[in-house]
């Protein structure tokens, strides 16, 4: 994992979340807490860190940056061209337990416009 940036949390390795995906918005803070140069790694980092909200792309940067729950998720005219995720904690798991649950697919990713 090539983190450029990182605190030691709380983690739960190997657990997989889902996440609801925002255009047009992203996640301000005091400092940067964590920040990637793939989004894979920026996920599977956000899965398994306990105090992860979500995750953006900022476009001039072009690095996938992770934000602890304090960090708040807003739309501004400055967040016109970020990609956010936010983390969906009730579809977090580990792959292979509650097989018969018939909820959102591992990792899905949905679209909106509209927080939660």
């Amino acid at each position: 994992v090539s983190c450029i940036t990182r605190s030691v949390g709380q983690t739960t390795p190997g657990i997989v979340c889902s996440y609801k995906k925002y255009k047009g918005r992203a996640y301000t803070g005091a400092k940067v807490w964590m920040r990637f140069e793939t989004e894979a790694e920026a996920k599977q980092t956000c899965d398994e860190e306990d105090d992860c909200a979500g995750y953006h792309l900022h476009p001039q940067t072009q690095l996938w940056y992770l934000h602890p729950r304090a960090a708040e998720l807003v739309e501004d005219p400055a967040t016109d061209g970020f990609i956010t995720f936010k983390k969906r904690d009730m579809t977090c798991h580990h792959p292979g337990e509650d097989e018969d649950d018939e909820g959102d697919d591992v990792g899905e990713q949905t679209d909106s416009q509209d927080e939660l």
